[in-house]
């Protein structure tokens, strides 16, 4: 439990935006903030009614880690299977009693050939099936309900035990306090939570007075006129090291989607960025079908693609018009060649990615 609240408590800052581009290009950067590796790509896929089916994500170590996702028919996740380099590594479930306004949750890890139980949380009272709160970063899937049951198995034990009990307070239809007063490691923990005129989390508080060394995490959350969220910080208050643990993330919107994702930490010298996502859509070309300066040619290529004027250097993804990546390649500024000569003919996108611009522009492969 303990860890289970400083760990899980990270990930709020990077929030669920449920991004309508196909690809998303990842960097990282190094304690300095300067020198910066390309780190992989996730391809996103969708169902008809835009829930996200499939992750896949391809590192530049060669790593391919793999999220599959099911929905019921009133598109409420029910299934979701992690598979990291061709082992099944996790699989959620989730079961949803709307007569008795209850949830049931399962985490399964894949041990010695067998599937095994982890974790299993029942939501009691539930007023909202569809939708999770971000409170959820709790490290639990915490819904609009009025009490939770977290339990929990070793790997070598086949008996669940208690590991949390949680119970949700509401004023005016609004969560306002989520307490968890039991735990077997003797944990206690209270979230409060305040909201914005437009109903949106504004600020989430947790105290854990119990856990060594920490006061209070306060988790602040900044929205545009569109609703949507553009800043969220984490402080951290430590009892022996003060703001060292404090995380930023901004988003930037391109006509209404997430375009970029930017996260930084803070350290003595100030705020360094961490990791970077941008977010790409290979099917969807600029009007000019061409970024400034950048000329591409010659367009039908037979054998090579050549690449003038690249400002900085770049990472370079060749898509069909299916979605499908069949190139990536990482080059540096100026004029660049593509030997494309291996891929069938037919028509493709090439997408060019750095941290000055993004942007994809559409070319024929002839025979």
């Amino acid at each position: 439990m303990k860890k289970l609240f400083i760990l899980a408590l990270f990930i709020i800052c990077n929030v669920c935006i449920y991004a309508q581009a196909i690809s998303c290009s990842v960097y990282q950067y190094d304690s300095t903030g300067t020198d910066s590796a390309y780190a992989g790509t996730i391809l996103y896929d969708y169902d008809a009614n835009g829930n996200t089916i499939m992750e896949i994500f391809l590192g530049t170590n060669g790593d391919i880690d793999t999220i599959k996702r099911m929905y019921d028919d009133h598109n409420r996740i029910t299934y979701e299977l992690t598979i990291s380099q061709g082992d099944s590594s996790a699989l959620k479930q989730w079961v949803y009693d709307t007569a008795a306004h209850t949830i049931f949750y399962t985490r399964s890890q894949y041990h010695d050939q067998i599937w095994k139980g982890r974790e299993r949380i029942r939501s009691y009272g539930v007023r909202n099936f569809d939708h999770r709160l971000p409170v959820e970063h709790l490290g639990y899937d915490l819904y609009e309900c009025d009490s939770f049951v977290n339990e929990s198995c070793k790997l070598s034990a086949s008996e669940w035990i208690i590991e949390t009990i949680g119970v949700t307070i509401y004023e005016n239809g609004k969560i306002t306090k989520v307490i968890f007063p039991h735990s077997n490691a003797g944990d206690s923990a209270t979230a409060t939570l305040s909201y914005d005129g437009f109903g949106n989390i504004s600020c989430l508080m947790i105290e854990t007075p119990l856990i060594p060394g920490v006061d209070i995490i306060t988790i602040t959350q900044t929205f545009n006129s569109d609703n949507q969220l553009l800043i969220a910080e984490r402080a951290q208050r430590f009892q022996e090291i003060d703001n060292m643990r404090n995380i930023r993330t901004e988003m930037t919107y391109r006509h209404g989607v997430l375009n970029s994702m930017m996260q930084y930490g803070r350290t003595a010298e100030g705020w360094i960025i961490e990791k970077a996502y941008y977010y790409n859509d290979p099917l969807s070309v600029s009007a000019d079908n061409t970024t400034p300066h950048i000329q591409l040619y010659p367009n039908p290529a037979t054998h090579t693609l050549h690449i003038c004027n690249l400002p900085v250097a770049s990472t370079i993804t060749i898509y069909d018009m299916n979605g499908r990546m069949h190139m990536q390649t990482h080059v540096e500024a100026g004029d660049r060649d593509i030997h494309v000569h291996a891929l069938p003919a037919g028509m493709y996108i090439l997408n060019i990615d750095s941290q000055l611009y993004h942007n994809n522009i559409k070319w024929i492969k002839s025979k």
